[in-house]
């Protein structure tokens, strides 16, 4: 697959930064922002909305009909809330690779790199008080690594996976091959999986995001996270619906609404554990049972 580095589909001031140690954002400066990053660019569009939540933003597999880069999914669903958005980027598409999971490559270490990043230009908006993070599939794993970085922050995965190693297998060889130039992923120096993780410890909040009629992600993602996460159910609220067979996206409304509740909360988790889509007391088999019956359905 080939990118190319277009913006014309992005009408945004742009800004760019020499590298990563020089980055930093004034308040006036919503755009694109780029810095010089390894042998290419780290791309950012970053918003500041004066809002006391911030929303950071990864992307998914970029599918078939899109060959420019950067990537920034999501505006329109994000157009209307009232928060700072940071979307960014993932700079795999410039080795020409449709999927990363903001794993990084052998001269960009970013999931070490972005923390960083993210953290300068959150200071930069002077209301912000709540952090989250949101991605669907690929980028639904981006968010849960990089939300564990960040004590008290909110990750909203959409039907994530949680162990890199257990997706298509052409897939994840495409990544290897082009990022680390190798094809066993036990030995990339990345973290290919975030059940461990949040195994040992979290200290962040994660609302999960899961359609039920997802036949693969729900057994091989879901609940083993669940599963590895028992003993801390309280900071895990799972929304999951019936949004048809497959690996459907949450409809447009229902996100909305998702994103709506997390910043009417002002950071208060229990707003969201009393909602009541929001479950934190179902068990990984109930939900099994669940999404089995609902597959069953349509058979």
């Amino acid at each position: 697959m080939t990118f190319e580095r277009d913006f014309s589909r992005y009408e945004f001031d742009r800004f760019a930064h020499p590298s990563l140690e020089e980055f930093s954002v004034a308040s006036e400066q919503s755009g694109i922002h780029s810095i010089s990053y390894g042998d290419g660019n780290l791309d950012l569009y970053i918003e500041d909305r004066h809002a006391e939540t911030t929303l950071v933003v990864f992307h998914a597999a970029v599918p078939p009909r899109v060959n420019t880069y950067p990537v920034f999914q999501g505006l329109s669903i994000t157009r209307s809330l009232d928060c700072n958005l940071i979307f960014v980027s993932d700079p795999v598409l410039e080795l020409e690779t449709n999927l990363g999971w903001y794993g990084g490559d052998i001269n960009r270490r970013l999931q070490q790199d972005l923390p960083s990043v993210l953290s300068a230009a959150i200071a930069s908006f002077e209301s912000h008080e709540h952090l989250s993070f949101f991605g669907p599939s690929g980028g639904g794993f981006a968010s849960l690594y990089f939300s564990h970085q960040f004590p008290g922050s909110w990750a909203i995965p959409m039907n994530p996976q949680t162990d890199i190693s257990k997706y298509s297998e052409t897939a994840v060889n495409a990544y290897l091959g082009a990022a680390w130039a190798r094809n066993d992923i036990m030995s990339a120096p990345f973290e290919h999986q975030v059940i461990d993780l949040y195994k040992e410890q979290f200290t962040n909040n994660v609302l999960y995001v899961q359609n039920l009629g997802d036949r693969t992600h729900v057994p091989k993602y879901l609940i083993p996270f669940l599963e590895a996460t028992n003993e801390d159910r309280e900071r895990t609220a799972v929304f999951s619906g019936e949004w048809g067979l497959g690996h459907k996206p949450t409809p447009g409304k229902v996100l909305t609404k998702i994103f709506q509740d997390v910043i009417s909360s002002g950071g208060n988790w229990d707003y969201i554990l009393k909602l009541q889509d929001a479950d934190s007391t179902s068990t990984p088999e109930e939900i099994s049972a669940r999404s089995l019956e609902y597959i069953k359905s349509f058979q």
